[in-house]
């Protein structure tokens, strides 16, 4: 145990909750009716449009596919474009269909294409060589304003064809002529006006294309309805599918762009690799390459739509926007129904008392700064498997869930339950309980504000000396009990128990009978698990580039994808909505029910199922307990843990083959847990513990959480296993950067991130292994230049926040570069004017005391090259231009390789590190954590970009704390105006700097 215990770090826990509109009666009546239509129109196709459909299922109608090249000063304006249009009509399809010759290959004919431009841009002399190529290769070239209202709207409105580009916001938004924004659902992102017939938004004929972001490459379309004089109101919709989005919903994270999905998809067209210089004089070689990109993308669309084709599922492609869109369609097509739905009476209370306990993945760094051998170890599939091992789908599926209390069996399975009872099977159903704990010691999940200069919250693994009553899942009390050996003080307790079962449909997954799901025998999440490791195994007896091993391959990252869906994302998920210009009446659930209103409103999704989703990933940092108790058993700790995985640390004074053999003892006392009828390894040694097959000692530094590599050490240096991008804020690479290390061993995003950052790990690596504790990097000449950041426009408000860039418009990219601290400002004073002064005299900024600009981050137009916006780089506190030598990533990265485990209770400490233990003060209910940019990006975030946010529903404990002392005192101790302590006590939201003087003052009290 820690040695901190006497005196308790003091600190606001902060919970989430439930909250619900009050009037949600007539949206339920709305999202009823909008089934029913749904319903009655399948019902009304004939059989021949179902056989023309299942044909060209997932999608058999037109596509319009298109992109455009910009110049490349800030405008980022378009230049010109290229667009290609497949597809056959109605009446073709049902013609070939009766004749037996309609094929997805013929539904997939190429109608025309063609060459888009806008004139301000393109020169004559360009437009000349433009015409004659258009000419020799059957082309047909329009203007701008004309490739839209007699392609785009024809094709895309009138024909409804499917609107197709990678990345297509930007692009959308090189077509625009106009744009403001939006509102309804689509608040905060852009009404976008295409067409040239007004100046404005209210054209009847090409309404205007609305664009939303929601967040990493994801973002919602439609086209705005408009009303004619005639009275008709313009209803429909739209379809556009964004390829980035829907190659990353089916294989998840990985390389985005276009060639790199291309290869991650074995496109049948790559994108042309070449020396094309964007911006750079028109050629016929520049013309091809644009032509080779719209059929690149064309070909990477294909490969998706076959993908998605083997899922089998109803759901049309462009609704898909991320995995979790895939696992509600197969929980909808398997005839599962939305909990809300089913269970509309389940007490909200329960589900905010659940919610309070709702904690993510346990991520540390035990052993800090210190080079270590380690065994790493994975869980196999965490979440599916603690899905099925608590059998969770019982609760899915029940007609109706009872809400039973149960404090005495509770407390007494508690006091009787030991290690052996948790690795059987048996135990962990009874797991789906939540109990209320008083803390005494007691080593529990927190999220709190862990440093004391960062204003967002984290997670960690703490002993909690006191507090108020809390709520959390059996299985983070059980872990408790099984670390310290203490009992915990529970004061209430329930469970869910299911009742009744509804029918469901059974599901043939890829067409294919030995893929069959009957959820009447088969737990879905142990069943798709069993399938993706037959694969698996199938594909070792493939050649690596067979048509049949890529195509199991597709099968395996499928079923990966299903599993991991459906286990627990789309059961938690929360959808803030921010369009509301008022606020609106709600009900808080925590403990109990509040009435309160805001403008921060959150929607369950329709899978949402909190109690569920909080008890999976509890029961994931279950496993990682029993996983170190049982390390810490046989002498052996850990040096950092990952969510699902766990680096086993070599023990000083044990020989390495006993070491190997007692982490496969630990490995193997899990196997009896394992759900799955073919996978008998639940706790498995990764693959990075071998290189070519054959054992390689493996070496492990960790700095803090989620930031740490593993390599081999080589005769000749250090062979890098894996590494961590976490905190480098998206710096862009530098344009002087060249490779100073030798090759990686395999693909470096797989490795972990660019090549510069593993350029950055390979000389730390050196560093640390000398045995120094302090790692410098002035040895790299690339790390000189300034650390730029790109952001885009993506919202309607940083539009806003960026007006003073010209020519901006929606989701163009834009730099950022990182705020000084007073100590490099200070180093800057003595030769800014001397460097600048005379190169470009701005008589605004002669007057500006440079140590102002402390903790100030700043802005400029997009541009790979600092010297060419220089001259146009604001603060973002005024606007204002300044002229100073901004932050290097030199002097970023200073600190990265020293950044404190703040979650520690020495978080700067070397070697081994101990918990913290905490005193909570109070409870501050929030929701679900967003991510928009802030403005203050402050000294404290290292030039480290922070992005976390959440909407704060209320509080509890401060209050009654300040209450039990004069208040005179209390102004004494923090320095905080009596008002603004009154204005606390009487439950008024306090900022960052007034808590942190309030727990200051509890720190030393």
């Amino acid at each position: 145990m820690s040695n901190n215990h006497n005196n308790p770090k003091p600190a606001a826990q902060y919970l989430r909750c439930f909250i619900e509109k009050i009037d949600t009666a007539k949206s339920n009546s709305a999202d009823k009716d909008q089934e029913t239509k749904k319903k009655h129109q399948s019902e009304e196709l004939s059989a021949e449009a179902q056989a023309i459909m299942a044909i060209g299922h997932p999608y058999e109608g037109y596509c319009l596919v298109f992109d455009t090249e910009t110049i490349t000063d800030h405008r980022q304006a378009l230049r010109f474009g290229v667009y290609a249009i497949y597809g056959i009509g109605p009446e073709k399809r049902v013609w070939l269909y009766r004749q037996g010759t309609l094929t997805r290959k013929a539904l997939d004919h190429q109608q025309e294409m063609g060459i888009f431009y806008n004139p301000a841009e393109i020169s004559e002399d360009e437009l000349s060589i433009m015409k004659h190529y258009a000419y020799l290769n059957k082309l047909k070239v329009y203007e701008k304003a004309d490739f839209i209202r007699k392609v785009f709207y024809p094709w895309v409105y009138q024909k409804q064809a499917l609107c197709i580009g990678h990345n297509l916001p930007f692009d959308l938004a090189r077509l625009a002529m106009c744009w403001g924004e939006a509102k309804s659902k689509f608040y905060g992102g852009f009404w976008l006006t295409l067409c040239d017939c007004r100046n404005d938004d209210s054209c009847f004929d090409h309404p205007p294309v609305r664009v939303k972001s929601l967040g990493n490459k994801k973002a919602l379309f439609d086209f705005r309805s408009q009303r004619k004089p005639t009275g008709k109101i313009n209803r429909y919709r739209g379809r556009f599918l964004d390829t980035a989005t829907f190659g990353r919903a089916l294989l998840g994270p990985g390389d985005a762009s276009l060639a790199g999905m291309g290869k991650r998809f074995k496109a049948k067209v790559p994108k042309k690799e070449g020396d094309i210089k964007h911006g750079g004089p028109l050629s016929e070689t520049y013309l091809h390459y644009a032509i080779q990109d719209v059929a690149a993308t064309w070909a990477l669309y294909q490969a998706e739509r076959e993908v998605y084709r083997q899922h089998g599922l109803t759901k049309a492609p462009w609704q898909i926007f991320s995995e979790a869109s895939i696992g509600k369609a197969y929980l909808n097509d398997l005839g599962i129904p939305p909990f809300l739905k089913q269970h509309a009476t389940f007490p909200r209370t329960i589900i905010g008392q659940a919610m309070t306990g709702y904690y993510g993945g346990r991520t540390e760094v035990r052993i800090r700064l210190q080079p270590t051998e380690v065994i790493y170890t994975d869980f196999t599939s965490e979440y599916p498997t603690v899905n099925a091992l608590m059998n969770i789908q019982e609760l899915l599926l029940a007609e109706k869930i009872e809400v039973q209390p149960c404090l005495e069996e509770a407390q007494h399975f508690l006091a009787t339950i030991n290690l052996d009872d948790l690795l059987e099977k048996q135990t962990w159903p009874l797991l789906r309980t939540f109990v209320k704990v008083i803390p005494d010691g007691d080593l529990l999940p927190v999220r709190t504000n862990y440093g004391d200069q960062c204003a967002a919250t984290n997670i960690g693994l703490n002993y909690v000396n006191s507090g108020p009553a809390v709520w959390y899942s059996l299985a983070d009390v059980l872990a408790s009990k099984l670390l310290t050996g203490k009992m915990p003080h529970i004061v209430d307790a329930f469970k869910l128990i299911p009742q009744g079962r509804i029918k469901t449909k059974v599901w043939k997954l890829f067409d294919d009978e030995h893929f069959t799901i009957d959820l009447e025998k088969d737990d879905l999440f142990a069943r798709v698990i069993e399938m993706r490791a037959d694969i698996k195994r199938q594909m070792k007896h493939q050649e690596r580039d067979s048509d049949e091993f890529l195509y199991l391959d597709g099968l395996q990252q499928a079923l990966k994808l299903i599993a991991n869906s459906t286990s627990y994302g789309v059961l938690v998920e929360i959808n803030p909505d921010d369009s509301l210009d008022r606020a609106v009446p709600v009900k808080v659930y925590t403990d109990q029910c509040q009435h309160s209103k805001t403008k921060a409103l959150e929607e369950p999704g329709p899978y949402f199922m909190g109690p569920c989703g909080a008890l999976i990933p509890a029961a994931g940092r279950l496993l990682l307990a029993i996983a170190e108790k049982l390390a810490a058993n046989r002498g052996i700790d850990y040096a950092l843990c990952d969510t699902d995985s766990m680096a086993f640390a070599w023990p000083e004074g044990m020989d390495r083959a006993v070491f190997h053999a007692k982490v496969k003892e630990i490995c193997d006392c899990f196997k009896p847990l394992s759900p799955y009828r073919n996978l008998s390894e639940l706790l498995k040694m990764e693959d990075v513990n071998y290189f070519n097959g054959q054992p390689e000692p493996l070496y492990c530094i960790g700095i803090s959480a989620k930031r740490y590599a593993s390599y081999n050490r080589t005769e000749t240096g250090y062979r890098i296993r894996k590494f961590s991008s976490h905190g480098t804020g998206g710096w862009m690479k530098p344009a002087s950067y060249e490779a100073t290390t030798p090759e990686p061993c395999e693909n470096v995003y797989k490795l972990g991130g660019h090549r510069w950052m593993y350029d950055l790990w390979y000389s730390a690596i050196e560093k640390i292994e000398q045995g120094k504790t302090r790692v410098t990097m002035g040895h790299l000449p690339f790390l000189s230049a300034p650390a730029l950041t790109r952001v885009t426009a993506s919202t309607a408000n940083l539009l806003r926040r960026f007006k003073h860039i010209q020519d901006i418009r929606p989701f163009s990219f834009m730099i950022m570069l990182p705020s000084l601290n007073q100590l490099e400002l200070l180093g800057r004073i003595g030769s800014i004017f001397e460097k600048f002064s005379e190169q470009t005299p701005l008589k605004s900024d002669q007057n500006v005391n440079f140590l102002e600009l402390k903790g100030v981050a700043f802005y400029a137009p997009y541009g790979t090259d600092i010297e060419a916006v220089r001259s146009q780089i604001r603060r973002m506190d005024n606007n204002e231009l300044v002229i100073i030598e901004h932050k290097t990533l030199a002097e970023c990265v200073l600190h990265y390789f020293s950044h404190p485990e703040a979650k520690a209770a020495h978080p700067k400490g070397l070697g081994r590190l101990e918990r913290q233990h905490l005193k909570i003060i109070e409870h501050v209910y929030i929701g679900k954590e967003t991510h928009r940019i802030k403005d203050d990006i402050s000294e404290a975030s290292e030039g480290i970009f922070d992005y976390e946010d959440a909407a704060e529903y209320g509080r509890t404990g401060l209050a009654e704390l300040l209450k039990q002392r004069p208040m005179k005192e209390w102004v004494q101790l923090t320095g905080i105006p009596r008002q603004t302590l009154y204005d606390i006590r009487n439950g008024a939201k306090l900022s960052f700097d007034t808590k942190k003087k309030i727990l200051s003052a509890l720190k030393y009290r």
